[in-house]
């Protein structure tokens, strides 16, 4: 779905860790300029996609991953959190946006 928008910005993306498809478990969480904050999932294969209506802020949005990933399996100690792996750093570098 966000493949072809080129406008929206990967903000966060986790793994559960799990690399059997049956369950594996992924986050995505995007910034949309025109929606908002986008929550993505994963459950398993990749047809199991869910993505929750825009949330108008980001506070809301991260809150949203958190409760996703305390709710799974093993709670949210065994995410892995993939951001850096999966973009290219902001402006000034990664400690800048901490």
């Amino acid at each position: 779905m966000f493949d072809s928008l080129s406008i929206v910005d990967l903000v966060g993306r986790w793994w559960n860790g799990d690399r059997d498809n049956r369950t594996r478990r992924d986050i995505w969480l995007h910034r949309d300029p025109d929606t908002g904050w986008l929550v993505r999932a994963r459950a398993g294969d990749k047809d199991r996609d869910v993505t929750w209506p825009a949330f108008h802020e980001e506070w809301a949005a991260r809150a949203w991953v958190d409760r996703l990933m305390a709710a799974s399996t093993g709670g949210r100690s065994i995410w892995k959190d993939l951001t850096k792996v999966v973009r290219k750093p902001p402006e000034g570098g990664w400690a800048a946006r901490q």
